[in-house]
């Protein structure tokens, strides 16, 4: 089954859709349930991980005002690496959403063939 998530404006292809409701219809409730699960747990485990940051931050940062708090659970949350990892994937998948069904497989064939350190 093919998919593409991240579109911009959601499935927009009717056939791609078709499919895809069909294939979620097709393997049940269970797997949706899983994988919501999957993406809470994803988004909890992340939130606790950044707690800690945020509350060292924030008392340390409190005193100044709750314009400085803010802004350090902010950098707590999204720290400069994040942030540009994030930038990048989003970058990434800017490009990749131009590209026409052609030209995303030899991109990902050309990506797949750099040796696995370049890439992983």
């Amino acid at each position: 089954m093919r998919t593409m998530f991240n579109l911009r404006d959601g499935l927009m292809n009717p056939n791609l859709r078709e499919m895809l409701v069909g294939a979620i219809t097709g393997l049940g409730v269970k797997i949706l349930s899983a994988i919501s699960i999957f993406v809470m747990n994803l988004v909890v485990a992340r939130s606790l991980g950044a707690a800690a940051r945020v509350a060292d931050d924030l008392i340390d940062s409190l005193p100044h005002g709750p314009d400085r708090a803010a802004a350090a659970a902010w950098r707590a949350v999204w720290p400069d690496d994040r942030r540009r990892r994030r930038a990048l994937f989003e970058a990434g998948m800017e490009t990749l959403l131009t590209l026409d069904h052609a030209r995303t497989q030899a991109f990902f064939a050309a990506f797949f063939d750099l040796p696995a350190e370049r890439w992983s």
